[in-house]
């Protein structure tokens, strides 16, 4: 190894150490909302069953992402209180993933300029520098569960790795060359989409690649096996573009889940995307965090219409340099930042805003920076770099800043509250933090003090929110909770009453149907005064009549609390109609069917048990979850031998 290669591999080498230290401050942050929805399984993992059972029945997308639970349960032990070592594991795969950009940097590189290897080296190490170091990128590390978007990520860059080497093949044989690149391309998208759907972008991104190729990298480029590349990598835009076009998916219908349509998602999308960008250029601290549910859902017409010119502008410019022989680059980083975009920032009803889906899109733009940099007349070459390396420098420190308050979970949930008033998860979150740990049963007059203390704060944290976010339905569910734990009977009887009013534009049903077993639990307890399931079914049926919560599993769980409620009230006729709409909208929901079957053994209807039991086997065939034939047949044996039994009692009853 020379002088020279020697100082490149040091440098590379310091410069992974640093990103992990960067990071390493953030490694004792919390754990987030979607943690918790995905990962609570990892606590029942005891055995090899268990395991498959959980890497298997992912429901994070269609595909399940079996690969990225699969990492996941090989740190089942300690959840959910490893989430350190979750971290830690997250951590190094972004590190992986910037060793393995720098690479397939140097290649592409390599494959457009005419650069020595020293010159290429430092272009490709600055580029990866720059991207590594993005704060905009944190919360693919910090947050537990976005190890999928970082595991997708390094399956995806090593396929195209394998890609790019493979040009180099065809010097000697062309069909060789095609054989591995799409072999290579083909194996890393499939291992990338069983990590996240996103990964199936992958041949996109090579596409992007083959505009830097230069005609002399290649002999004779006119040949048909260069020509099949090409077309293959553009029907495989072709089948993407037509997944997501109006072929495919009706664009002005509004989303029951989202409350938009497809198109004006797309509207939206254009502007998100320059916002993104924005963040890359101008990364102010207080842009980043893992809650972006108060984007606004709207765009007014003159800024979507400028922002959609502005990539049209964008793209054609990038055509012609590159027809026009003047640069490939400013091209391939439009197609390359688009197209990593292309499935979850276009018409797909996805939430609006994340910061993850930047991870992979924003290299393209980070490679093609560097290259200009190093593509300046010389006379302001020096200029450049220094300009360049303040740059980086900027990233790093803001990112540093962003890794240490990720790092001090109360501290950054109570900054993420105040910076965004309007997000229910902030303040949710928020208030989790604050009252982890707190202990109600304690009955100490100065911890009760304290508690009251926290509670008042919480409680104006909440209406901070419910005046930003008036129809926050989750969130004006937990400040009712905790007028009731203040003892401010009325005011929560008050609000409640209110809440009603806000039913039809509820979103975030889980969260809402979270909130309303919470405040049953509080009713039940005695703990609002004269506040009564009465008003709790009033709130219930004005929410079951809104669109979010006539989604199946949202519509099951809704009615089986409304089916509590009656029973809390005394209300049979009433719990056994709920239960049978329950049933309706989720014939295979098992507690639906043991609640059921709780109410005809309690009422010796053992004839209507084996009725509810029936019902079900038409509908498990296809089902995933704990519902299954073998199942329903243990049931139904328990209950005809309960029948048994009876019938055998009775007879001994006659007997005597």
């Amino acid at each position: 190894m020379s002088n020279m290669a020697g100082v490149r591999f040091l440098l590379a080498v310091l410069a992974i150490a640093l990103l992990f230290a960067v990071y390493k401050q953030g490694f004792s942050g919390a754990l987030y909302y979607d943690d918790y929805g995905n990962l609570e399984g990892l606590s029942k993992i005891v055995d090899l069953h268990s395991a498959k059972q959980f890497v298997f029945g992912g429901f994070a997308g269609p595909l399940g992402r079996p690969i990225a639970l699969a990492s996941f349960a090989l740190q089942a032990s300690g959840w959910p209180e490893n989430s350190a070592s979750l971290l830690f594991v997250n951590a190094l795969i972004h590190l992986a993933n910037a060793t393995l950009l720098g690479l397939l940097g140097y290649m592409c590189v390599r494959l457009s300029l005419s650069l020595p290897r020293g010159k290429a080296f430092w272009v490709a190490f600055g580029a990866a520098l720059l991207w590594a170091g993005l704060p905009l990128l944190a919360s693919t590390s910090l947050i537990a569960i976005q190890r999928m978007t970082g595991l997708a990520a390094l399956f995806s860059i090593l396929g195209l790795v394998g890609f790019t080497w493979s040009y180099r093949l065809y010097a000697s044989s062309p069909v060789r060359g095609l054989f591995c690149q799409f072999s290579l391309l083909g194996l890393g998208t499939l291992l990338a989409m069983f990590s996240k759907e996103s990964g199936a972008l992958t041949p996109l991104f090579a596409l992007a690649i083959e505009t830097l190729v230069r005609r002399d990298v290649l002999r004779s480029p006119g040949h048909w096996v260069h020509k099949l590349r090409f077309v293959v990598l553009l029907l495989a835009l072709a089948v993407f573009l037509i997944y997501l076009s109006p072929l495919m998916r009706d664009y002005f219908s509004v989303s029951d889940v989202r409350g938009y349509s497809a198109w004006e998602r797309l509207q939206i999308e254009q502007v998100v995307l320059w916002d993104y960008l924005r963040a890359l250029f101008v990364p102010m601290p207080s842009l980043f965090g893992p809650f972006h549910d108060d984007y606004p859902r709207t765009v007014d017409s003159l800024s979507s219409a400028v922002a959609a010119f502005a990539w049209l502008l964008a793209l054609v410019l990038g055509v012609w340099l590159h027809l026009s022989g003047r640069s490939r680059w400013l091209l391939f980083a439009v197609l390359w930042f688009m197209f990593g975009h292309l499935l979850e920032s276009t018409t797909i009803q996805l939430e609006l805003y994340f910061e993850h889906r930047n991870y992979l899109p924003m290299y393209g733009v980070c490679l093609a920076l560097t290259v200009a940099v190093v593509s300046v007349p010389m006379v302001y070459r020096r200029v450049a770099v220094f300009s360049f390396a303040l740059f980086v420098l900027l990233q790093w420190a803001v990112l540093l800043s962003v890794t240490s308050m990720w790092g001090q979970p109360i501290k950054a949930a109570n900054v993420w509250a105040a910076e965004k008033p309007a997000s229910s998860r902030a303040v949710t979150h928020a208030v989790f933090l604050e009252l982890s740990g707190a202990d109600e049963n304690v009955a100490d007059l100065n911890y009760q003090y304290i508690r009251r203390q926290r509670y008042e704060y919480t409680l104006s944290l909440l209406d901070r929110t419910i005046e930003h976010c008036p129809g926050c339905v989750s969130v004006r569910l937990q400040a009712i909770g905790y007028a009731c734990k203040l003892n401010r009977f009325d005011e929560a009887k008050a609000r409640l009453r209110g809440t009603v009013s806000f039913a039809a534009g509820a979103e975030k049903p889980r969260s809402v149907v979270d909130g309303l077993f919470g405040l049953r639990e509080l009713i039940q307890e005695g703990r609002c005064g004269d506040l009564s399931g009465n008003d709790l079914l009033a709130l219930i049926e004005a929410l079951s009549d809104s669109q979010l919560f006539k989604i199946n599993h949202i519509s099951t769980r809704i009615y089986f609390l409304a089916a509590a409620v009656a029973e809390d009230l005394g209300r049979a006729s009433e719990r056994d109609a709920y239960l049978l709409k329950a049933e309706a909208s989720s014939p295979v929901a098992l507690p639906v069917l043991q609640y059921q079957l709780k109410v005809a053994m309690a009422t010796n209807q053992l004839e209507q048990a084996l009725k509810a039991i029936d019902r079900r086997y038409p509908f498990v065939a296809d089902s995933k979850g704990a519902m299954t034939k073998a199942v329903l047949d243990e049931i139904k044996a328990g209950v005809l031998e309960e029948i048994a039994q009876g019938s055998t009692g009775g007879t001994q009853e006659r007997d005597e």
